[in-house]
C-alpha cells in the first residue's frame, strides 16, 4: 500500500492514509523487486544454509513412542487447490524440508 501525505481533519500533523486501488499490486512488485534485489542474504531453503548447523535449523516433535497415531478425516479440495498443495509438497520434499512417513495401521 503506498501512503499518501495530507493533513488530518482539526489537526496540525500530517496523517497516512492508503489508496487501496492500486496498492496490492504495487506493493507485491515492490516485494518481489526487494527479495530479487537482496536475494543473497534470504535462505529460501535448507540447502541455502550450508554453515548452519541442522539441529538448530530443524524442528523435531516430541511424541511419546507408547501412544498410536490417529488418523486425520481426509479433507477434500477443489482440483486447483489440489494442484497448487502438490505442487508446495513436492518443493517441500525435493529440499528436505518435509518427509513423507509410514506409520502402521
Amino acid at each position: 500500500m503506498i501512503p499518501r501525505k495530507g493533513k488530518a481533519k482539526n489537526s496540525a500533523s500530517p496523517t497516512r492514509s492508503y489508496n487501496s486501488s492500486r496498492s496490492r499490486r504495487e506493493m507485491m512488485q515492490r516485494l518481489l523487486d526487494l527479495g530479487r534485489e537482496f536475494s543473497e542474504v534470504f535462505a529460501w531453503g535448507p540447502d541455502n544454509m550450508p554453515g548452519v548447523d541442522p539441529d538448530f535449523a530443524l524442528h523435531r516433535l516430541h511424541v511419546d513412542p507408547s501412544f498410536r497415531p490417529t488418523k486425520k478425516k481426509k479433507m477434500n479440495f477443489s482440483d486447483e487447490k489440489n494442484l497448487a498443495l502438490q505442487k508446495e509438497l513436492g518443493d517441500l520434499i525435493k529440499s528436505y524440508a518435509i518427509r513423507q512417513l509410514q506409520f502402521p495401521e
